[in-house]
This record gives C-alpha cells, sequence and structure tokens, in this order.
C-alpha cells in the first residue's frame, strides 16, 4: 500500500465520519426541537391548571361569603326575634 492510497483511505474515512457527525448533529437538532415544543406545551398547561386553580378558589371564597351573609342575616333575624320573644314574656310577667 503507498502513501498516496493510505491518505486516500485515511480521507474517506475522515469524510464518512463528517457525514455521520453532520447526520448525528440534524438528528440531535431535531430532537432539540421536539422536546422544545414538549416543554412550552407542558408549560401552558402548567399555567392553565394554576388557573383553573385560582378560579376554583375565587369561587369557593365567593360561595363561603355569600354562606356568611347568609349566616349573619340569619343570626340577625333570630336576634330580632329574641328581642320580640323577651318583650312579649315581659308583657305577660308585668300583666
Amino acid at each position: 500500500m503507498t502513501i498516496r492510497k493510505f491518505f486516500l483511505l485515511l480521507y474517506g474515512a475522515f469524510f464518512i465520519l463528517l457525514i455521520a457527525l453532520g447526520m448525528m448533529s440534524s438528528v440531535l437538532n431535531l430532537n432539540q426541537e421536539d422536546v422544545k415544543r414538549s416543554q412550552q406545551s407542558r408549560y401552558k398547561s402548567y399555567l392553565l391548571a394554576i388557573t383553573r386553580a385560582m378560579e376554583n378558589i375565587n369561587q369557593g371564597a365567593t360561595q363561603t361569603q355569600k354562606g356568611m351573609q347568609q349566616v349573619d342575616k340569619k343570626a340577625q333575624n333570630l336576634n330580632d326575634l329574641a328581642r320580640q320573644l323577651t318583650s312579649i314574656v315581659q308583657q305577660y310577667k308585668t300583666a
């Protein structure tokens, strides 16, 4: 084998390796884009979950507030009823 054939073989091997490296780089780039899309999708899903959780918390707080207002109104009604009953009892005691 002459030096010329050896270098041709060596350059051929380098060229093949260079093509393989380029192909691997291209595949890695495609995979990186897939990972990026997947991460964006996961982030959007995370934001949607957080948004829905906050809406549910807000709805629960609103319902609690309405319930407390109803309880307060019922307590006032009971207080008024107690005053009326006390007044009626006082009338019968004095009579």
